[in-house]
């Protein structure tokens, strides 16, 4: 992991082991004005364009930035103002509110300034950015930089939102919430109606017949091992498939092509 700087040594990045960019640094951030949108107030910022991004074609600007979106500077994502003055230093997250269309349009007018606004969460950085335009850009070592996470946070708002309330109302809570126990995974409840059986013939080679009982110890573990002596599925996959069966939460995770599509 390495983090990486621009040719004057300002930070631009971190940096992973596969090349992704864990986040993003704006640099040398100003302000426009503060104007209503859907979301309520929002702030114009003004910064440094990223080294790459700096090409005076505007063709060529437009070209990078079309093939950075939904990874940089994307509608929704989340991002983080840093203000830092002599004596402290604030934080205030935020959300990119304008459209694609909108910061394209603002690419074309300059290689070396970016613009985009942003939806702040705390509303007291609007009484601060006022004071800016009142007093200047002149405080003695203040530095604002900006912070982009490639998080798309319009995505996950409504779950956040969800566990600032009741925990006990969440589905699945006994499972999904920070408890000092270990819970036991029940089967899901129509599985355990007295006649019910899972019909695992279908995946089985020469037209094998095997019904698999939620409530039976001795079904499920044979079912685990006709699985892997019968059909196509590997013992990881015929242990996801059986979890999956028998419990109401089961997470399946596994990189891509492995099977989870299958086994879900």
């Amino acid at each position: 992991m390495e983090i990486l700087r621009n040719k004057g040594g300002r930070y631009r990045g971190l940096q992973d082991g596969d090349n992704s960019i864990i986040f993003s640094v704006y640099t040398n951030v100003r302000f426009g004005g503060i104007s209503p949108d859907r979301r309520g107030l929002t702030s114009t910022l003004i910064f440094d364009t990223p080294p790459g991004a700096r090409d005076p074609a505007v063709g060529q600007r437009e070209s990078f930035w079309k093939r950075m979106r939904g990874k940089r500077l994307m509608p929704g994502g989340l991002v983080a103002l840093i203000w830092k003055t002599f004596d402290s230093v604030s934080i205030y997250l935020g959300i990119v509110a304008n459209s694609v269309p909108e910061f394209l349009n603002a690419v074309k007018e300059s290689a070396s300034e970016l613009v985009i606004r942003v939806a702040f969460f705390d509303r007291n950085v609007e009484s601060r950015i006022l004071q800016w335009y009142h007093t200047g850009d002149t405080s003695p070592g203040e530095t604002r930089v900006l912070i982009e996470a490639p998080v798309l946070y319009e995505a996950v708002r409504p779950f956040l939102k969800e566990l600032q309330g009741d925990s006990t109302s969440i589905p699945f809570s006994e499972y999904l919430v920070s408890r000092s126990d270990v819970p036991s995974i029940t089967p899901p409840r129509y599985a355990t109606a007295p006649h019910f059986r899972w019909n695992l013939s279908p995946l089985l080679r020469h037209g094998q017949d095997f019904r698999l009982d939620v409530k039976d110890p001795t079904s499920i573990s044979d079912a685990r091992r006709i699985l892997r002596e019968e059909s196509t599925l590997d013992p990881s996959q015929a242990d996801a498939l059986v979890d999956g069966l028998t419990r109401e939460l089961t997470l399946v995770q596994g990189p891509p092509g492995t099977g989870k599509v299958c086994t879900a």
